[in-house]
């Protein structure tokens, strides 16, 4: 087991913040904070709160990190709505009546991380047999034992502990407290009533989940997730990151079967998909909304699958004093994607691609510089 130290070596939360700031999350930096805190300390972890927030995917991708880093990693997932003894311990190899042999080496036992999925949904059984292992550290049957490997275990759940106890049954309430008891630390993921109501949070959603689309399209969207929960007055009405997204993907395949780019007509035309303040919104918006220009083609180095060598004849012809910001950004991020493609088998190239990017890229910034001089 790795010490404190060790894990700091490996894992800086600086490493954590970038690979964060990578990804197509937000509202992750808590979040990361209280894994990585978690993780450090080897302490198990209890995640709870409304579905659609992000708890698994954020968690997914906090272990991939931990994959990528940590040497002899090893980790396991555990889905255990329903879940008898069978299912925990990964199968029956055999039974000696009337004990059960399983298959216990191939379960997460075997695994240094793990992620439950709705632990305390399991059958009694399971979660006694459960309870026994986690406080001993070892399988035990009269006919097998086990020692665990697990070094950190999260359970991710829609219940906080109190909601937990107070959905067993009085038959099951000791075992499952003890269970919680293996789980010293416990925090609620969710938005907090500012940033629902927050246009800003909305819009930095769309803008990582959606960067096709209009700012003009994801402004109105933004404004209407906002007002409508600023006018909800319990947390059950509030619609998770999730939601919202499943409703504009409605309103999006509306817009393609008409053909047309993404717009408040659409909108108005799914509003039956979305509560009543958005809709009013919606209805409201007709009074100002003009319809977004119509975006200009694409530069050839984003509607194309280039290789290095494509990339090297369009920098040598490319003319800078054309591209916007946003043309120059796509660039870029397309520059990065060969070089880090390339890097290894065609180095020559790549310091070619760097070296003619590199003077255009300063170039455009200067020019831009004394633009922006005789704007003023």
């Amino acid at each position: 087991m790795l010490s404190v130290q060790n894990k700091i070596h490996l894992l800086p939360y600086n490493k954590v913040e970038q690979w964060f700031q990578q990804s197509k999350f937000v509202m992750w930096q808590e979040y990361a904070k209280v894994m990585y805190q978690s993780w450090l300390a080897g302490k198990n972890l209890i995640v709870y709160g409304k579905g659609g927030f992000g708890k698994s995917e954020m968690t997914y991708h906090f272990l991939a990190l931990l994959a990528d880093t940590i040497p002899d990693y090893s980790s396991d997932l555990l889905d255990c709505g329903g879940a008898d003894s069978t299912k925990i311990w990964a199968g029956i190899k055999g039974s000696e009546l009337p004990n059960f042999i399983y298959n216990v080496e191939s379960s997460w036992l075997a695994s240094r991380y793990i992620l439950f999925e709705e632990l305390f949904d399991a059958q009694l059984s399971a979660l006694v047999e459960m309870k026994q292992t986690l406080t001993s550290g070892e399988f035990r049957t009269p006919l097998q034992t086990y020692k665990s490997k697990c070094e950190w275990l999260i359970c991710l759940t829609n219940k906080s502990k109190a909601e937990v106890l107070d959905s067993v049954s009085e038959e099951s309430r000791n075992t499952v407290d003890a269970l919680l008891q293996r789980f010293p630390l416990a925090y609620q993921l969710q938005w907090s009533p500012a940033q629902l109501h927050n246009t800003g949070c909305w819009q930095d959603l769309l803008e990582k989940t959606k960067p096709y689309l209009n700012y003009q399209v994801t402004s109105l969207y933004a404004s209407a997730l906002a007002q409508a929960h600023s006018k909800y007055k319990s947390n059950h009405d509030y619609m998770s990151p999730r939601s919202a997204l499943h409703l504009l993907s409605t309103t999006e395949a509306w817009a393609a079967s008409t053909q047309q780019p993404l717009t408040l007509r659409h909108f108005l035309d799914t509003s039956w998909a979305y509560p009543e303040p958005m809709t009013t919104y919606f209805r409201d918006a007709e009074t100002w909304w003009q319809e977004p220009e119509p975006p200009e083609p694409e530069p050839v180095f984003v509607t194309q699958d280039l290789d290095i060598d494509s990339m090297i004849e369009i920098l040598a012809d490319l003319d800078t004093d054309s591209l916007g910001l946003r043309d120059m950004q796509l660039l870029n991020h397309k520059v990065k994607q060969l070089v880090y493609a390339y890097e290894d088998s065609d180095p020559e190239a790549v310091a070619c691609v760097q070296s003619m990017f590199g003077k255009r890229l300063c170039r455009w910034q200067i020019i831009t510089d004394q633009q922006f001089v005789e704007a003023v």
